[in-house]
């Protein structure tokens, strides 16, 4: 959900969180700030919230809200602020699941390219686990062909796969 401020929206989010009984649910451009209480977020408090706010300016943000039936733990991969990612480790039985829930604010300028390296940076160092890695987000990159990344990842993906089935 990129929200666009949960604040504005909190009938909204209730609705979302008790009516439709979701799970976990990932939020970018939170706009939250120190300010703004777990509880007022979650008034019935059935979720943990893993949040990072950002502190600088107003919008931006990321938030994670999991049931707490999950079992789950938070995985550090700081960034110098550019972009705002958390990640965390959900445990079900004997499986994990990470999720990377990212917002990139869009820029044009020159720092465009330091803040894309850095993302993938802390990406690549995030994916370097054995159990499966779901990233999603606000990303804010309008100039990329989508379609043909998508391509080139499942080629790339099946190559790899196939190499490293056997070491596994």
């Amino acid at each position: 959900m990129n929200a666009r401020s949960l604040c504005n929206k909190l009938a909204e989010l209730y609705c979302v969180l008790y009516n439709d009984q979701i799970d976990i649910l990932f939020v970018t451009e939170s706009w939250l700030n120190s300010g703004i209480t777990n509880g007022l977020l979650d008034p019935n408090g059935k979720y943990n919230i893993v949040r990072r706010d950002r502190t600088i300016q107003r919008g931006g943000g990321v938030c994670i809200m999991i049931d707490k039936n999950f079992s789950y733990y938070e995985v550090p991969c700081e960034t110098d602020g550019a972009v705002e990612l958390i990640a965390i480790d959900i445990v079900l039985g004997l499986y994990k699941y990470r999720f990377v829930n990212v917002y990139r604010p869009p820029t044009r300028n020159t720092s465009a390219s330091t803040d894309v390296k850095e993302l993938l940076s802390c990406i690549k160092r995030l994916c370097s686990v054995r159990w499966p890695v779901t990233i999603l987000g606000d990303f804010n990159c309008p100039d990329i062909n989508w379609s043909n990344i998508a391509r080139h990842v499942m080629v790339s993906k099946t190559k790899y796969s196939t190499a490293s089935v056997s070491s596994v």
